[in-house]
Order: structure tokens, then sequence, then C-alpha cells
């Protein structure tokens, strides 16, 4: 959260639009900015690492409103939205990295786009975090998904891919694919390496 509490430091809660690596973080940014406002600054480090595993709690609880319609019981959907907290995604740095909450983002995103969400309130709230969640360049691969959601959903629950599709446009706009550096050449230079970051990611 370092580069985050710069740009926030010096541009104000506009840095959330400012894209970083490429594309946008603003979960992340939010979560910057909001500790650098409201926590003493030798509390900002505590304040970050809080806010990260609190906002994986949040994805968890609406996993679980997600994934209750196709549990078995009450108990399996807990289990299965209790892994945003429990469970690393992609390397193991995401557990502690502000940055990385991508990846659980990504995976997030999969899951309330496949979720029934029941009345209007629960529609409302997974509509309002897919507008805002989107930030990792993978979440484009989930358009296909979104989709198929908004032609197969019925009545409000069109808004949740409606939303995700919103935040997906937004984001195509301050998306900088150069700044990432990509070298092709590195697959046949470093072929282990390389092999392992794709494995991981996928």
């Amino acid at each position: 959260g370092t580069v985050f509490l710069t740009d926030f430091l010096r541009t104000g809660w506009s840095s959330v639009w400012q894209s970083y690596s490429g594309y946008l973080h603003v979960p992340a940014r939010l979560i910057a900015g909001g500790c650098a406002t409201w926590a003493p600054p030798e509390t900002y480090d505590v304040c970050v690492g809080a806010s990260s595993i609190g906002l994986r709690g949040v994805f968890a609880l609406i996993a679980m409103a997600a994934l209750a319609p196709y549990a078995r019981g009450p108990h399996w959907a807990i289990a299965a939205g209790a892994l945003f907290v429990w469970v690393p995604v992609g390397q193991q740095e995401a557990l502690g990295n502000v940055t990385n909450l991508r990846w659980f983002i990504d995976a997030f995103l999969v899951v309330v786009l496949l979720g029934c969400f029941r009345g209007f309130a629960a529609v409302v709230v997974a509509a309002l975090v897919l507008v805002v969640t989107p930030s990792d360049p993978l979440v484009v691969l989930l358009v296909p998904l979104a989709l198929w959601r908004l032609r197969t959903l019925s009545g409000s629950g069109r808004l949740v891919p409606g939303a995700f599709l919103a935040g997906v446009a937004a984001l195509a706009v301050f998306l900088r694919p150069g700044d990432r550096g990509a070298d092709p050449a590195l697959f046949v230079r470093r072929p282990l390496e390389m092999a392992e970051r794709v494995l991981v990611r996928g």
C-alpha cells in the first residue's frame, strides 16, 4: 500500500481512478485512502491489513448468499463462502498484500455472477459491489458469463450482471496494457519460471 498511500497524499481521492501497473485498483485505493484519512499515521499498516481482511470477510458473506441456493444445506454455503477468508489465492503474498486483493476479487466476481440472490435488497448490494470491484484485466474474460446471466436471469436479478458489465466498461477506459511491460521472449529464456506464473494465475 505504499504506492497507494503516496498517491493519495499527493492527489487525494482522485487517486482512486489512477491506474497502477496498467490497471485500476479501486478497492485497494479506497482502503489506502480511508486508512490515511481516518487512522493515526502510526497505525496505517495495521489499518490496511485489517481492512483487507475485512473486505474478504464481506466477500465471504456475499458468497454465502450467492451459493446458498445451490448448496445442500446452510453449512455447505458457509464453508464455500469462508474460502475467501481462509484460503490464499494466487501467491502466498496475497494474504498480506492490499494490491493483490485483486486475486480474491476475480474469484469473488465469478461466484457473484453465478449466484442467485433472493430479494431486491440483496440484488442491489451485489450490484453495487460489482460496479466498483472490477480492477484486474482478467475480469474481461468474465464478460461472456455476465452476458449469459443477463439472458437467463429475470426481473431485478439482471441488475447484477448489468452492474458488472458497467464496471468492466469503466475499467476498459482506464486500462493501459503497455504499462505491464510483458515480454513474450521470457517464455524462451525462463520457461520454468513463466510456466509457474501461468499455472499460479490460471
